[in-house]
């Protein structure tokens, strides 16, 4: 199951991704994936040296936060 996931930039919560729970080897699992062109349009409106935190707001044994290279390279 997928909903939105907020993402904290530079202290703001955007909705800029989404977030998939599931279980792995007895474990909880909560999968955060960003959307590239959210972010990057984001982080165009902040500026350089905007501060990007990926955080879970549910309960989970086991967090995975998902960025691609170019999303990378553009922080």
């Amino acid at each position: 199951m997928a909903n939105d996931a907020s993402i904290l930039i530079n202290g703001k919560a955007e909705t800029v991704g989404t977030a998939t729970n599931g279980k792995r080897n007895d474990q909880t699992l909560t999968t955060i994936t960003l959307d590239q062109k959210k972010l990057e349009d984001k982080l165009a409106a902040e500026g350089k040296g905007a501060v990007v935190s990926i955080t879970a707001t549910r309960k989970s044994d086991v967090i995975v936060g998902e960025l691609n290279g170019q999303m990378a390279k553009n922080m």
